[in-house]
């Protein structure tokens, strides 16, 4: 029983780093998509992978994002961003997709337990 969680837990961390790198080089294909375009996007699928299965993947989904965004959308000088504007831009996604997708899922984990409890009070 133990063995079977573990192999489900890790399997929704690996889902959620591999379709939000999926999706930032998804969004790289089309020239019209900027980094201002992607951004949002990007968070949408963090906040959807909070809300399905919590926090850790959540934060997991977030590195992948960033480093996808930083990746794809980002001029990159060898390992490092290039302009001031895109640093701003780096870090504002990298500190608004953790936090929120942390809010959504303690959300959702609230509002879980409420409902749990309001039917084992019946």
């Amino acid at each position: 029983m133990i063995a079977r969680s573990r192999t489900a837990s890790v399997g929704v961390y690996v889902f959620a780093v591999l379709s939000t790198a999926a999706l930032a080089a998804l969004l790289s294909i089309p020239d019209a998509i900027t980094a201002s375009a992607a951004a949002p996007v990007l968070l949408l699928a963090v906040l959807l992978i909070a809300r399905a299965f919590g926090t850790g993947p959540a934060l997991a989904g977030s590195a992948s994002a960033g480093l996808g965004f930083a990746y794809y959308f980002l001029p990159l000088a060898g390992i490092f961003i290039e302009d001031l504007p895109d640093w701003v831009a780096f870090v504002s996604f990298t500190v608004t997709g953790p936090s929120t997708g942390l809010r959504w899922s303690l959300t959702g984990e609230s509002s879980s337990l409420r409902s749990s409890s309001a039917v084992s009070r019946m």
